[in-house]
This record gives C-alpha cells, sequence and structure tokens, in this order.
C-alpha cells in the first residue's frame, strides 16, 4: 500500500530566497527598461541639439511646433 504524504511547504528560508529571487529578476528588468529610456533621451537630446546647431530641419513632428501662432478671433 502506497500512501503519499505531502509535506507542507512552509520553509521560511525558501520563501525567503524566492522572494529575494523575485525581487532582483523584476530590479534587473526594471534597470534595462528605464536604461533603454535614459538612452533614448539622450539620443532624442542629442539629435535635436546638433539640428539647431546646423540649422538643419527637424523631424516632421517638430515642425508644427515652430509654425506661427494665430489667434482664432484676432480679424473681428
Amino acid at each position: 500500500m502506497n500512501t503519499s504524504t505531502t509535506r507542507p511547504n512552509d520553509d521560511p528560508d525558501l520563501a525567503r530566497w524566492g522572494l529575494a529571487a523575485l525581487a532582483l529578476v523584476t530590479g534587473a528588468f526594471l534597470m534595462v527598461y528605464y536604461v533603454q529610456l535614459l538612452h533614448d533621451s539622450v539620443a532624442r537630446g542629442a539629435q535635436w541639439r546638433y539640428s539647431q546647431a546646423t540649422g538643419t530641419q527637424g523631424a516632421p513632428a517638430d515642425a508644427g511646433a515652430r509654425a506661427p501662432l494665430r489667434l482664432v478671433g484676432a480679424n473681428r
């Protein structure tokens, strides 16, 4: 007769190591994600400074920001 006795897995050291591993993996993911965001931001800033220094046109998304502004009711 085989009786399987299951032992509850409530070892506090195992839970601590599991939480530490989870925190390490989460921290590594967030660090890689935020370093990539920082790299993209620095690259956009460098590209903008280069375009300002050389006098070249920026990306088409920037063209609307440089357009002159007119008020809607200015001709009354």
